[in-house]
Protein backbone atom coordinates (compact mmCIF):
# COMPACT_ATOMS: atom_id res chain seq x y z
CA UNK A 1 0.00 0.00 0.00
CA UNK A 2 1.35 3.60 -0.44
CA UNK A 3 0.30 7.12 -0.17
CA UNK A 4 -0.25 9.04 -3.37
CA UNK A 5 -0.73 12.87 -3.85
CA UNK A 6 -3.04 14.48 -6.46
CA UNK A 7 -3.96 18.00 -7.15
CA UNK A 8 -7.26 19.20 -6.03
CA UNK A 9 -7.56 19.93 -9.47
CA UNK A 10 -6.36 17.41 -11.16
CA UNK A 11 -3.83 16.21 -12.61
CA UNK A 12 -1.04 13.62 -12.35
CA UNK A 13 -0.86 10.93 -9.05
CA UNK A 14 2.78 11.33 -7.73
CA UNK A 15 3.54 8.47 -4.94
CA UNK A 16 4.82 10.02 -1.63
CA UNK A 17 5.63 6.80 0.80
CA UNK A 18 5.09 3.29 1.30
CA UNK A 19 3.17 1.88 4.45
CA UNK A 20 3.27 -1.25 5.36
CA UNK A 21 -0.02 -1.29 7.12
CA UNK A 22 -3.67 -0.96 6.25
CA UNK A 23 -4.31 2.88 8.59
CA UNK A 24 -5.75 5.65 7.04
CA UNK A 25 -2.89 8.46 6.63
CA UNK A 26 -3.70 11.64 8.18
CA UNK A 27 -2.14 15.13 7.72
CA UNK A 28 -0.26 17.12 10.29
CA UNK A 29 0.00 20.29 9.02
CA UNK A 30 -0.06 21.87 4.97
CA UNK A 31 2.40 19.80 4.07
CA UNK A 32 3.45 17.08 6.48
CA UNK A 33 1.17 13.67 7.54
CA UNK A 34 1.49 10.72 9.66
CA UNK A 35 1.92 7.13 7.79
CA UNK A 36 1.69 3.85 9.52
CA UNK A 37 4.57 1.73 8.92
CA UNK A 38 5.86 -1.67 10.45
CA UNK A 39 9.58 -1.43 11.93
CA UNK A 40 11.11 -4.27 13.31
CA UNK A 41 8.34 -5.70 14.26
CA UNK A 42 6.24 -3.27 15.93
CA UNK A 43 3.88 -0.30 14.47
CA UNK A 44 5.03 2.98 14.41
CA UNK A 45 3.56 6.57 12.74
CA UNK A 46 6.21 8.03 10.98
CA UNK A 47 5.57 12.15 10.04
CA UNK A 48 6.74 12.53 6.43
CA UNK A 49 6.30 15.75 4.26
CA UNK A 50 4.61 15.75 1.05
CA UNK A 51 7.70 15.06 -0.95
CA UNK A 52 8.23 11.77 1.15
CA UNK A 53 10.98 12.75 2.88
CA UNK A 54 11.11 11.58 6.95
CA UNK A 55 10.86 14.94 9.20
CA UNK A 56 12.17 13.10 12.08
CA UNK A 57 9.00 12.36 14.30
CA UNK A 58 7.82 9.18 15.01
CA UNK A 59 5.34 7.54 17.59
CA UNK A 60 4.44 4.07 18.73
CA UNK A 61 1.20 2.53 16.79
CA UNK A 62 -0.63 -0.45 18.57
CA UNK A 63 -1.87 -2.09 15.44
CA UNK A 64 -2.16 -2.80 11.40
CA UNK A 65 -5.99 -1.61 11.10
CA UNK A 66 -6.75 -5.03 9.03
CA UNK A 67 -9.61 -6.04 11.02
CA UNK A 68 -11.09 -2.57 9.57
CA UNK A 69 -10.61 -1.08 12.71
CA UNK A 70 -8.26 2.22 13.36
CA UNK A 71 -5.05 2.44 15.52
CA UNK A 72 -6.38 3.65 19.32
CA UNK A 73 -2.88 5.13 19.13
CA UNK A 74 -2.88 6.86 16.06
CA UNK A 75 -1.62 10.80 15.82
CA UNK A 76 -3.90 11.43 13.25
CA UNK A 77 -6.35 13.93 14.58
CA UNK A 78 -9.79 14.72 12.71
CA UNK A 79 -12.70 17.18 13.05
CA UNK A 80 -14.47 13.77 13.43
CA UNK A 81 -13.44 10.19 14.80
CA UNK A 82 -15.51 6.94 14.60
CA UNK A 83 -15.44 5.05 17.58
CA UNK A 84 -16.49 1.47 17.30
CA UNK A 85 -18.46 -0.09 19.90
CA UNK A 86 -19.90 -3.57 19.58
CA UNK A 87 -22.80 -5.11 21.64
CA UNK A 88 -24.85 -7.96 21.72
CA UNK A 89 -28.51 -8.90 22.82
CA UNK A 90 -30.07 -11.74 23.51
CA UNK A 91 -33.97 -12.36 23.76
CA UNK A 92 -35.91 -15.18 25.09
CA UNK A 93 -39.25 -16.27 23.70
CA UNK A 94 -41.46 -18.39 25.50
CA UNK A 95 -43.07 -21.59 23.81
CA UNK A 96 -46.94 -22.86 24.06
Amino acid sequence: MGVRLMSKLGGAVRDVADTETSCAPGWTSNDTLWISRRRRGAFVWTEIDAHGTETGRTVSGAKDCTDGHPDPLSPVRSDVRVVVERQSEVRWKSFP
